[in-house]
Parts: structure tokens; C-alpha cells; sequence
């Protein structure tokens, strides 16, 4: 099997103040080489792999063929960095000493903070600290400077935004459903207003109808409440589900009693603050007058209608802000979808190979074993090709370093000369589909001891030959020692090594053949299924190897869904919750306008009595509608507008004024609110007005 990984050094664990819940963890002597063969185990593996046996303390396992001493188990829920499920000490080898591999940089430190000292503070001090390391070592001319963040800003900073946006949209869509059941609230009231009217004729007092009116807005809302519970364990499991990338500790989100009692708080908050209104409009009415008119147009005066119009243009308003935001993010991901990432998309299988070093101890047999597994998979039927890359588009895992050009000198401190580099075999750009543009790609007669040859990209031949063909040129990666010089053979198209909306840098590919590396990936391109030749793979691998795992296998469009499966996440929850603020929105303003039309019923009679026509009388209910409506998504846009700073950094491609999808949200939402008042308003107008009179007058 196949185990994720890190070595670190003894005080790790102590920084970030966590203690295992078997045996200990590292000590400064298991840092020294030859003495670090210890392991410290993830709560998950020694569960899963080890049955939670107590007795696991003192097991020797084996990693890459060689031994190691179980000497600790981590508690349940530590993951740092994420997806490790196994901690090994830190070899500090005589080279890690040595002055001139300071240009080596593949550490992380952690650090913590002495009281009172600000983040910002301890970044100044790295960035101190690096200026005077590349001041007492300038030969190096590395020039990458140094900075500090939070733990915290690492591990959620990116997140943080569109988080608390969506807790926003959680947010508007309950303030929707409680207007809606507020002006539920006021309409049941309303017809209930006689029958108050004569309870209090008959002694009843105005606290305790007010109690009873509140007990039945409570129960409301603490059903409403279980409801959603019900809903949220599907939900829950949905999101989970979905696991999009950077969305740290996402599998550990569960119902558990906070959000139970976080539930219950919000069901009666909202049931209290929303029964008020309508208690309160129901008890503080004319005794007399509602008595004579038994709830027949209570409530219909300048105060209720007003209520019921604010109530409305407040859902209408919320409804476009995540209407707004939703098009504006659906937008974004067509637009991301669209973008050229310099390599098919479809088509091929890829998996990771990391010969150990026990049996594959020198270049010549890693470069052997990989020439072989590629000719054994190229030989398999419905196979078009094969090839191999140390890191492949869109994973953000790539070597790099500064590369110096002949005859040019050599760089300055800080200029910018960083190169990603990247080792491939001379199949590898026919299996991704990565075009040659000038030259030749890499060729099978490209062998170990003949001249070193090198592509660049497009962005490296623009940024180091400006000016002239770069074909034939020598350059070299920077090293302490004397240079090893490469030729440039060919340029190739870019690929987008980290992110779907970073800009290619500059990168060169250097010949696996000449320059092998131990952990690969190979693309197996094929003319079906990609996931169909899984077993042909682990059959050849087998062949070939029978002690060598096969891990991480994947599609190619596994690596681009991964790579947009966070800005899909948001789109989809967004689109989620603006979809059901517009369903409640048009809920409430045809409950609003159903209501209205049958307070209305005798004044409509009366008017179409004495020979108004019906359309006329129709446009008259609509309009008024619509112009709720139109207020409503006036004050929604200017929200948007105002809110689009917190949106911008989810977007690529389009603005957050982008001016057709607020056109769009408002002829959306203006014509939910023509067709939630049509219905109501053309059934009054097709009743006999002899009816209508004679009912109201019963």
C-alpha cells in the first residue's frame, strides 16, 4: 500500500502543542543520520491498518523496503499537514549543513509566536532575517526573500470570503421564509379578527390573545425547524460528498447537538420575531369596527397594506442579491470551463510510480524500469500512447530553480529567472496533447550520453529570448557546481502547472531518459474508457514488478473537475439558495396578492358592476405588483453593487456589474412577480359581480 507522508523535525509536534494518544513522538537525536527509523502513526491508519491494538508501541513496519519502529499514534482529528497519515523524523544529512545548498529550498517552518508579537511583526522578521542570509551569500543569487502567516490565515484564509458569503445567502434565504410567514401570519390573523374582536368583547385580555398568537407562530417555526433538520442530514451528506478541493476538514462536517440546539434557537427566534407583527396589527384594531365587520376588511387599512408591501420588497430585494450572485458565479465557471489549459482534456489515465530505493538504487535502473513499463502499456490494445512526467498540468507539484543562459553571465540578485522544471519522456507531450510549436520534442535517440537537450515553454522562450529564436541556445540550471549545459531543441505550448485561472510561467522539460526521476506519473492515453484500462495497468505493472503499488490513479478529467470542483462548490450552493429565494419570493408575493384580491372582492365587484372592464381592473392588481416588484429589485441591485467587492475574488472573466446578468435578474424577477399577481387577480375579475356582492354582504 501507499502512504502519504512527512518528515519533520523533533519540536514539530511540540509548535503546534499537540500530543499523541500512544507512546511519544520524536526526539532531537532521531534527527541525526542513521538513527531516524521511527514512525509516528495517524489516528486513521492505526485503526484502520493496525485494529487500534495498544500494543502497536515497538512494531517494525516497512517503508520503501526499509525498517521503521512504530513509537506513536497522533489523535484523532490532527491532520497537518493535510493527508498525511504517517510523521517520519527529519534526516538532517552533512548536506543539509552544507553553505552551498542554501539555494535549496523544499522546508517548511512553523513557528510560534512569543505573547504580544503580531503575525504581521513576525513576517517583518523573516523578511529581515532572508535579506541578511542574501547578503552574507551572494553567489547564490536565489533571491526568493522570506514571509510569515498564520496557521490559520494557511490553512482556511482563501476560504474564509466565500464562506461567510454563503453563510450570508443562508442568511437572506431565511429572512425570505420569515417574511413569507409573516404575511402567512397576517392573513390567517386577519380572518381570525371578529372572532378576536368578540373574545375581548367578552373579557379577554389583549397580553393573553398576543400569547396565543405567539404560541402558534412558535410551533410554526419549531416545525419548520425539524423539517429542515431532515433535510439537512441528506444535505449534509450531499456536501460531503461532493468534496471539492481546498475546503479544509470538509469530511468531518456532521450533525451534532450544537447545531441541534443551534436549530432550535433559530426556530424560535424567528417564530417570536415574525408572530409579533401580526399579533400586534391583530390586537390594537377598533372593537367596534371589527366586530361589525367580522374580519371582512380588517387589516386592509394603510398600516397592514404598508406591512405587507415592505414585506414583499424586502424578499424581492434579498431574492435579487443572490440571484445576482449566483448569475454572476454561473458566468464565472462557463468561463473557467472555457479556458485553454494547453492539454487534452479527455482521453487519458493517469497513476503515480515511486520505484523504492532498496531495489531501484541508481539512475540506470530507474531509467530502465520506466522505459520498459512504458513499451509493455504502449503495446496494449486501444493504447494510442504512453508517456511519463514528473509533475503533471494542474497538480501544483513541480521542481524549480533559476536557470542561467550562455554568454550571458550570470543573474542578478533578485532577478526574476525561475524556471518550473519539469522531467518527461519523449511520449509524454503526444499523451497529453501538449503541442510542439517550433523545433522537435524529446526522441528516443536522445540517450544518457549524448549532449543534454531541453525545451522551454512558450512563457519561458517569451521571458529569456525576448528578442531572438531561442533554438540552439544552451542554458542551465544554477548550481553551485560547474553548470551542466542543455540545448534547446523545440518550444512547446503552455500548460497551466497550479491553477485553472493562474497564467502559465515559465517552464522548461528536461529528458527523464537523461536526467531520471524516481517519482513519476504516467498518461496513458487511450481510445476508450480511461478507467477500462485500470486493470490492464496493475496487470502490466505487476508483470514487471509484483512489489510495486499502484496509487493515485486518476482520469484526466478527474484533474481538471479537481481543479474547478471549489468554484463548482460555490456555484452550485449559491445557485442552490438563489433558487429557493426565488421560489419563496414568488410563494409570498402570490400569497400577498391572493390575499389582497380577496380583501378586494366587493370593491371589485362594485367597480366592474358599474361597467369598468375586466382588463382594466386586471392591470390595476398587476401593476401593483409589479411595482413592489420593481422596488424590490431596485434595492436588490444597488445591494449587489454594493456587495460585489466580496464577490470579486470568486470571479474570472466577469465583473461583479457585469451589466447582462443584472438585466437578466430583473426581468427574471419582475416577470415571477406579473405571474404570481396574473392568477389571483384574473380569478376576482371572472367572478359575477352579482356574487361578489351578494357573498361579501353575508
Amino acid at each position: 500500500m501507499r502512504l502519504n507522508g512527512v518528515s519533520t523535525s523533533a519540536s514539530f509536534f511540540d509548535v503546534l502543542g499537540v500530543r499523541p494518544v500512544l507512546g511519544r513522538t520524536f526526539t532531537a537525536e532521531e534527527n541525526e543520520p542513521g538513527r531516524h527509523r521511527v514512525a509516528v502513526l495517524g489516528y486513521a491508519l492505526w485503526v484502520e491498518r493496525f485494529g487500534g491494538r495498544s500494543d502497536v508501541l515497538g512494531e517494525v513496519i516497512q517503508l520503501d523496503g526499509e525498517p521503521y519502529e512504530v513509537v506513536g499514534v497522533m489523535p484523532a482529528g490532527f491532520d497537518y499537514p493535510a493527508g498525511r497519515e504517517i510523521w517520519l523524523p527529519l534526516e538532517y544529512v552533512p548536506a543539509m549543513r552544507d553553505d552551498q545548498n542554501r539555494a535549496a529550498h523544499f522546508l517548511l517552518a512553523i513557528g510560534r509566536r512569543r505573547p504580544g508579537v503580531s503575525t504581521e511583526e513576525g513576517a517583518a522578521d523573516i523578511a529581515a532575517i532572508a535579506g541578511r542570509i542574501e547578503q552574507a551569500f551572494p553567489e547564490l543569487k536565489f533571491g526568493f526573500g522570506g514571509t510569515a502567516v498564520s496557521l490559520r490565515e494557511e490553512m482556511v484564509g482563501e476560504i474564509e470570503t466565500p464562506l461567510m458569503l454563503l453563510l450570508g445567502a443562508v442568511g437572506f434565504v431565511l429572512l425570505i421564509a420569515c417574511a413569507n410567514v409573516a404575511n402567512l401570519l397576517l392573513a390567517r390573523a386577519a380572518a381570525r379578527t371578529g372572532e378576536l374582536a368578540i373574545r375581548t368583547a367578552l373579557g379577554a385580555e389583549r397580553g393573553r390573545l398576543v400569547r396565543q398568537l405567539l404560541t402558534e407562530s412558535l410551533l410554526l417555526g419549531l416545525i419548520g425547524g425539524a423539517l429542515g433538520l431532515l433535510l439537512s442530514i441528506w444535505g449534509t451528506a450531499w456536501l460531503v460528498s461532493m468534496q471539492p478541493q481546498g475546503i479544509p476538514r470538509l469530511d468531518e462536517v456532521r450533525m451534532d447537538g450544537v447545531v441541534v440546539a443551534f436549530t432550535v434557537v433559530i426556530s424560535l427566534g424567528t417564530g417570536l420575531l415574525f408572530g409579533l407583527v401580526p399579533a400586534y396589527q391583530v390586537t390594537r384594531g377598533n372593537l367596534a369596527d371589527a366586530i361589525r365587520d367580522r374580519g371582512r376588511g380588517a387589516l386592509t387599512g394603510r398600516g397592514a397594506q404598508r406591512t405587507r408591501g415592505i414585506l414583499v420588497v424586502v424578499e424581492t430585494s434579498l431574492a435579487v442579491m443572490l440571484l445576482v450572485c449566483a448569475g454572476l458565479l454561473i458566468r464565472s465557471f462557463a468561463e473557467l470551463r472555457s479556458i485553454d489549459l494547453g492539454f487534452r482534456r479527455e482521453g487519458a489515465l493517469l497513476f503515480d510510480l515511486a520505484p523504492p530505493r532498496e531495489s531501484y538504487p541508481d539512475e540506470d535502473r530507474i531509467r530502465t524500469f520506466y522505459q520498459a513499463l512504458e513499451e509493455r502499456l504502449a503495446a496494449l490494445p486501444g493504447v494510442v500512447s504512453v508517456g511519463s512526467s514528473s509533475s503533471v498540468p494542474l497538480s501544483g507539484f513541480y521542481a524549480g530553480g533559476p536557470l542561467v543562459v550562455a554568454g550571458r553571465g550570470e543573474p542578478q540578485p533578485g532577478e526574476d529567472n525561475v524556471v518550473q522544471v519539469r522531467a518527461i519522456t519523449h511520449g509524454l507531450l503526444q499523451a497529453l496533447g501538449v503541442p510542439v510549436l517550433r523545433g522537435r520534442g524529446f526522441q528516443p535517440e536522445d540517450l544518457p550520453g549524448s549532449p543534454r537537450v531541453v525545451l522551454l515553454t512558450e512563457a519561458a522562450a517569451a521571458h529569456f529570448f525576448p528578442d531572438e529564436d531561442p533554438i540552439g541556445k544552451q542554458v542551465a540550471r544554477m548550481s553551485p557546481d560547474e553548470p551542466e549545459w542543455m540545448e534547446v531543441v523545440g518550444i512547446v505550448g503552455d500548460v497551466r502547472a497550479s491553477e485553472v485561472t493562474l497564467e502559465p510561467e515559465p517552464a522548461i522539460y528536461v529528458s527523464q531518459t537523461q536526467q531520471p526521476q524516481r517519482q513519476m506519473t504516467l498518461v496513458v492515453q487511450t481510445s476508450g474508457d480511461p478507467e477500462a484500462f485500470i486493470p490492464l495497468v496493475r496487470r502490466e505493472l505487476q508483470a514487471l514488478d509484483p512489489n510495486l503499488p499502484l496509487f493515485n490513479t486518476r482520469t484526466i478529467e478527474d484533474v481538471v473537475d479537481t481543479a474547478v470542483s471549489q468554484p463548482r462548490f460555490y456555484m452550485l450552493l449559491l445557485t442552490l439558495f438563489a433558487g429557493a429565494a426565488l421560489a419563496l419570493s414568488a410563494v409570498g408575493i402570490f400569497g400577498v396578492m391572493s390575499y389582497v384580491v380577496t380583501q378586494r372582492t366587493r370593491e371589485i365587484g362594485i367597480r366592474m358592476a358599474l361597467g369598468a372592464a375586466p382588463g382594466r381592473v386586471l392591470n390595476s392588481v398587476v401593476g401593483g405588483a409589479i411595482g413592489l416588484a420593481l422596488a424590490g429589485v431596485a434595492i436588490g441591485i444597488a445591494g449587489a453593487l454594493f456587495g460585489g467587492r466580496l464577490l470579486s475574488a470568486l470571479l474570472y472573466g466577469v465583473r461583479p456589474t457585469d451589466p447582462a446578468t443584472l438585466a437578466a435578474v430583473a426581468v427574471l424577477l419582475t416577470g415571477v412577480a406579473a405571474l404570481a399577481s396574473y392568477f389571483p387577480a384574473r380569478r376576482a375579475v371572472q367572478v359575477d359581480p352579482i356574487v361578489a356582492l351578494r357573498s361579501d354582504s353575508e
